[in-house]
């Protein structure tokens, strides 16, 4: 039970104190958080005590901050953050020359004779210079100052007096994004700051050529730089601090792309479900889609930044309707001309014209919903595993550039309340729902939609029932097979637990339910035993879906049935069922320890998570039945 001091909750009747370690801490430490019972009921000693604790966490905190960083730059690391620099210099007048359209001739003579520069003030004193003259002036200057020939003399001016203060902010913010840090009173950190300046001075020379046409001049990093940072170390520790740089060259050298297959392949190793190995899959593919494949030396926090922007804007239902087959940057710009398309059109029109169909305007509101942080916590949660795993060497996993970018709760939270979550059916919609022809009676098993007399009590039938009334997730429902019900002290219950091809969501999740009254009324019991001793009760479900699950199949068919029928409801699912089972237990005064042996929850108290298997099944056949839900059944 959190309470309103910060790290501060209450177990049963003690007190806890739980904080998140910050990134220092928790690379030193090599855990997230720190908890310790504060062992007292009271709430004022408590307060007194976490207050003492999170004051001791701060200061520890600010002393390892203030501490001489431990680990020291190597010369190879070093050497590639003064590559990063030349190349982002070289690259960006790539860019330039691509978007520029007077292509590599802006600086160059015009044919003829050189260029003639037109006054741009036609007084001949600055005194007499007009508001106009001046602000053409103060733009012509600072145009002139982006041009490769200006800024190679001035860069060289500076490298020429050994002036490192303009190079600074540059030297700082790529170690910075490298993860590295040089102490600023240091020797080391002053002669780094004139190397940038010169390889800074270097790459505008290059430009400067390469703008007036001349593209003659490799791209290659000054010899004196190779030279001087080259990886190389006395013995006797020469070797052995050279094999620890060599493997750092190894994998900064690796393709993204192979470091997270093989990071991939460690956790599937490691006892991983199908379900978590296809989400590894989609978080590579997202990533390589929305920001590219480059060498794990080049990743920065920018690129980093730019994944989670992205992946914001992907569309919540990619891969589904009118994004099936796209890809994830596909997806990104088919939501967005829809989202134009609904701007567009009338406020009163409830159709949307989109690729030659008409669709409603609300369906078509869905569809541009994006993607939201819980799931991109997800996907980034793949790649701060892959730094802190084996597939990394041991001194760059502190350099993690995914380390803190995931999603805080509290945004989470305020972005579900914000866009809503699932909720429990009412009454009156459990009536609506039970009332309709797929329990009443329908026209033919093709045609469930339309009243009638023919009524086969399948999976259609049974599995919503059995949601209701057992607080079954949908896949464990789905996927239940004969062998999975037996008779204890003369009450008939099912056993949720791993199978052959099937896994359940936490140890929490094995667990034994008695089956309600109502269903064996409702001859659920005959059904069973009819489809065989260890047969699929539910026959007509398939694998299907991105997870090839039993559910998918089950959770189509409801949402589309609902549609049809016009008895859809804003925020219900087919897990709503699991909210009603819930949600009615605890109107009747039922404890949360109690239900959550029912529905397989994890977070239970000590006292149930200790004693919890002693609670008898008749004891649960009696909550069970508490159970009275008014349906036409």
């Amino acid at each position: 039970m959190p309470s309103n001091h910060i790290h501060l909750y209450r177990r049963g009747p003690i007190y806890y104190w739980r904080a998140r370690l910050a990134g220092p801490l928790r690379e030193a430490l090599g855990r997230s958080h720190l908890a310790w019972s504060l062992r007292t009921a009271e709430p004022r000693q408590a307060r007194q005590r976490a207050r003492r604790f999170s004051v001791a966490l701060d200061t520890t905190g600010k002393l390892l901050m203030n501490a001489p960083a431990s680990f020291r730059p190597s010369r190879l690391q070093l050497r590639l953050v003064l590559e990063r620099i030349f190349f982002r210099i070289i690259d960006e007048g790539d860019r330039l020359r691509d978007t520029d359209p007077d292509g590599f001739n802006r600086y160059a003579p015009p044919p003829g004779g050189p260029h003639t520069p037109v006054a741009a003030n036609p007084a001949p004193h600055p005194s007499q210079w007009t508001d106009e003259d001046w602000e053409e002036f103060i733009e012509e200057s600072a145009r002139a100052a982006t041009m490769p020939d200006i800024l190679t003399a001035e860069w060289q001016s500076y490298a020429y007096w050994n002036l490192s203060e303009p190079a600074k902010a540059i030297a700082d913010n790529a170690l910075t994004d490298a993860g590295l840090t040089l102490s600023k009173k240091s020797d080391e950190y002053t002669a780094f700051l004139r190397d940038t300046t010169r390889v800074i001075a270097a790459a505008y020379a290059i430009e400067e050529q390469r703008w007036n046409g001349d593209f003659s001049q490799s791209e290659l990093l000054p010899g004196f730089i190779a030279r001087k940072y080259r990886d190389g170390e006395h013995e006797p520790a020469g070797r052995a601090i050279g094999a620890i740089r060599k493997r750092e060259a190894d994998f900064l050298s690796r393709s993204l792309e192979d470091a997270a297959r093989e990071f991939m392949a460690l956790r599937r190793q490691g006892g991983t479900c199908a379900k978590t190995a296809r989400d590894d899959q989609t978080a590579i593919r997202y990533f390589l889609d929305l920001v590219g494949n480059m060498a794990m030396g080049e990743i920065e926090r920018h690129h980093v930044e730019k994944f989670r922007q992205e992946m914001s804007r992907v569309p919540v239902t990619i891969g589904k309707g009118i994004y099936r087959n796209l890809t994830p940057s596909q997806a990104i710009k088919a939501a967005d001309r829809l989202e134009e398309e609904i701007q567009r059109a009338p406020r009163d029109a409830h159709t949307i014209e989109w690729e030659n169909k008409r669709i409603l305007r609300a369906d078509a509101q869905k569809k541009t919903d994006r993607m939201r942080m819980k799931t991109t916590n997800k996907h980034l949660s793949f790649f701060t595993g892959l730094w802190r795993s084996s597939v990394v060497p041991e001194s760059l996993r502190a350099h993690n550039p995914f380390s803190g970018t995931l999603f805080r709760k509290k945004l989470i939270s305020n972005e579900t309340a914000r866009r809503g979550t699932r909720r429990a059916f009412t009454q009156d919609e459990l009536y609506e729902l039970f009332h309709s022809p797929a329990w009443q009676g329908y026209q033919s098993e093709a045609v469930r939609t339309a009243p009638g007399k023919a009524l086969v009590k399948d999976w259609h039938y049974w599995c919503p029932l059995l949601a209701l009334y057992a607080g079954l997730r949908r896949e464990e429902l789905a996927a239940l097979s004969a062998s999975d019900f037996e008779e204890i002290d003369d009450i008939w219950v099912v056993n949720i637990r791993p199978k052959n091809g099937t896994r359940v969501k936490s140890m929490a999740a094995i667990r034994q339910v008695p089956i309600h009254s109502k269903l064996l009324q409702l001859g659920f019991r005959q059904y069973v035993h009819a489809a065989g001793p260890r047969a699929q009760i539910f026959q007509g479900l398939r694998r299907t879906g991105t997870y090839l699950e039993y559910g998918e199949q089950l959770g189509k068919w409801f949402r589309y049935y609902r549609k049809q029928l016009g008895i859809y409801y804003p925020g219900t699912s087919f897990h709503s069922f699991r909210h009603n089972f819930i949600q009615a237990l605890r109107n009747k005064g039922i404890g949360t320890d109690s239900i959550a042996l029912l529905v397989g929850h994890e977070d239970l108290g000590v006292t149930a998570a200790v004693y919890g298997a002693n609670v008898s099944m008749r004891q649960k056949k009696e909550t069970v039945e508490q159970l009275n839900f008014k349906l036409p059944l």
